[in-house]
């Protein structure tokens, strides 16, 4: 059974409608401005939907025992918990590189009431602050536009075997618009 289902529905949309109209237009030329236009897209959809829902992109997430600091790509909270962890990557003429990432959503996943959200460079107003804890249910999202076939090696496979885990695939050619596949 998938956790998270109007979530999950909400990445994908959002993925497709990015890969189809703003890449396919090209329009996205990095991996930040992949990332403005997927936030832009999932915010347009929590709108219509009429749902408050914060996203921090790239925010500082310190694991508290034992001490390390992890920098997701975005972080998706509702007004208690993170409910959606995603890790991009931008390599539209190469292979994606997906270790890392996916060590990332796994290492936060692991520690999930371990650890809080910071923004430490904010100047202003003492406000109060808010931690977040990472919902049992939260979806942990790899997204990637690169070339050649889909990833699909055991590590790759291990990770979307996870009910938690959803990868988000565009895969680029000289020749054709992206494929888009969402498992």
């Amino acid at each position: 059974m998938n956790q998270r289902t109007a979530l999950r529905s909400d990445l994908r949309a959002a993925w497709e409608s990015v890969i189809s109209k703003k890449y396919d237009e090209r329009l996205i030329d990095s991996e930040a401005s992949l990332q403005v236009h997927f936030c832009m897209a999932l915010l347009s959809r929590f709108c219509d939907e009429g749902r408050v829902r914060r996203i921090f992109v790239e925010p500082s997430v310190q694991v508290l025992n034992p001490s390390i600091y992890k920098k997701p790509d975005l972080l998706i909270c509702n007004q208690r918990q993170i409910i959606g962890m995603v890790e991009l990557k931008y390599v539209p003429r190469g292979r994606a590189t997906y270790s890392k990432d996916l060590e990332t959503l796994a290492h936060l996943s692991e520690n999930r009431l371990k650890f809080e959200i910071s923004n430490q460079r904010y100047r202003g107003p003492k406000g109060l602050g808010r931690t977040f804890t990472l919902a049992s249910d939260a979806v942990l999202c790899w997204a990637g536009v690169y070339s050649g076939s889909k990833i699909n090696n055991e590590a790759f496979s291990r990770a979307e075997s996870r009910q938690d885990f959803l990868a988000l695939h565009a895969l680029t050619s000289k020749e054709n618009n992206a494929v888009i596949i969402c498992s």
